[in-house]
């Protein structure tokens, strides 16, 4: 059975046994695997045939290629300057997943203090590092936040996400700062990014 997109699908049910061809088709991005919570679930449970070359050390390999699927929490941290001095951002939650050199995520960010830090706003706290050195936009959907007359932008650079009051481009007028944000600020965003290979 394949899928609209040329995608075997297997149908897993547990004590299935996985061949080696089909891990590799799975690996590959080849297969699909339905009947399973997660492609974990799959890996862990399955009995891997005795014929196969494949061991516990690529199931291990692709579990980490792949991450298991479940969102994780990460704590953003939303700056001014570089600094928060008596800051508060009540409510911030967050979650990331990990799919191989991908960081897909999300946060919302609620301001109830500016406390006394300035400067250009960010975010700190990223799960991990995005690759090279360059910007990767998010979507970001603010309410409090000045505009330049077009959408508000963020970017991802390095371990920051950087918040622009317009277009994310090198004009340092683009650049949110404290004074762009209201006292009861609301950032919201999500995307994704790549970082190195795992």
């Amino acid at each position: 059975m394949t899928t609209p997109q040329g995608a075997l699908v297997i149908n897993f049910q547990p004590g299935h046994t996985l061949s080696s061809s089909q891990l590799n088709q799975v690996q590959q991005g080849k297969a699909d695997v339905v009947g399973a919570q997660t492609l974990r679930q799959v890996l862990t449970s399955a009995s891997i045939d005795n014929t196969s070359s494949i061991g516990g050390v690529l199931v291990s390999a692709i579990l980490d290629l792949l991450g298991d699927g479940v969102w994780q929490p990460w704590q953003p941290m939303l700056l001014f300057g570089g600094a928060n001095i008596g800051m508060q951002a009540e409510n911030a939650v967050a979650g990331y997943l990990r799919r191989g050199n991908t960081i897909y995520l999300w946060a919302s960010v609620r301001l109830s203090n500016k406390g006394a830090s300035t400067g250009s706003v960010t975010i700190a706290g990223l799960p991990a590092v995005a690759v090279g050195g360059f910007s990767f936009p998010l979507n970001l959907n603010a309410s409090g936040l000045a505009s330049d007359g077009s959408s508000n932008a963020a970017t991802v650079l390095g371990n920051i996400i950087n918040i622009y009051r317009g277009n994310a481009t090198s004009d340092p007028s683009n650049v949110a700062t404290d004074a762009d944000l209201e006292a009861s600020a609301v950032l919201n965003l999500c995307g994704w990014y790549p970082i190195e290979d795992p």
